[in-house]
């Protein structure tokens, strides 16, 4: 892959060979070619900068993705007198010190919790961060430090048509992924409408762009249609954690 070192210096040689070319060439030739090193390297100029601007905003492939951010997925669960799980649904870190993006619907009722992770490990509940009324999302915070989690980006820049990835939990199946567009924006785009499947045991999964941010919060599926499920836009995460804390 191209660096700004390559580039840089293709740029210099390139220009060094323009300029030989020039002194070699007959007195009657220079008046015509004096201008050319100069318009060779104002273009090739741009074209580093267009070069390094796609380098920077490139988009990671799937497998990429999946590995980056399945690390910061995880299973939420209830613990019964016996410390067995029964799995109520997905949620992911959004911080390195143990907060949780989950639905409300996936805890309510519920006050046992844990969360365990791809890999098994297990983290233990502390608190409800924060329960935004009127919206289907809780915040909690887990007991954890410098745990992978996934960074919010922004669903009002989302279009009808993009690919959109999903990675949840199902009847202990833990880190399963699926992808897909969106296919439309409800509810004055708080709601995400996505082709890409959404299973039981799926509610609080992250939706994420092509790079692997977050841009909603898988919701709720449609039994008899697997294409058309609905996640919450990113925003309300954002606004949620602006508000004070849950007593």
């Amino acid at each position: 892959m191209a660096t700004v070192a390559h580039v840089l210096r293709a740029l210099a040689a390139a220009r060094r060979s323009d300029t030989k070319k020039i002194q070699m060439s007959e007195p009657v030739q220079l008046f015509h070619f004096c201008r050319k090193p100069t318009c060779y390297f104002r273009t090739g100029f741009i074209f580093a900068l267009v070069l390094l601007s796609n380098l920077h905003l490139r988009a990671y492939s799937i497998s990429e993705i999946v590995a980056k951010t399945k690390p910061a997925v995880v299973e939420i669960v209830e613990m019964d007198e016996r410390g067995s799980p029964t799995a109520l649904g997905t949620g992911f870190f959004i911080s390195s010190n143990g907060l949780v993006v989950t639905n409300f619907h996936v805890i309510m009722g519920e006050s046992s919790l844990s969360a365990i992770n791809n890999n098994g490990a297990i983290f233990a509940f502390e608190r409800v961060v924060c329960e935004p009324v009127g919206v289907d999302l809780a915040i909690l915070r887990f007991r954890a430090s410098d745990v992978p989690f996934l960074k919010l980006g922004q669903s009002t820049t989302a279009r009808e048509g993009q690919m959109v990835f999903v990675i949840g939990n199902s009847k202990g199946f833990r880190g399963i992924v699926s992808d897909g567009i969106i296919s439309g924006f409800r509810e004055n785009r708080s709601l995400i409408q996505i082709t890409a499947p959404i299973f039981f045991g799926s509610s609080g999964s992250p939706v994420m762009d092509e790079n692997g941010e977050v841009i909603g919060v898988a919701t709720f599926l449609n039994v008899e249609d697997q294409k058309r499920n609905f996640a919450i836009a990113v925003e309300k995460v954002s606004a949620a954690l602006l508000q004070p804390p849950s007593e």
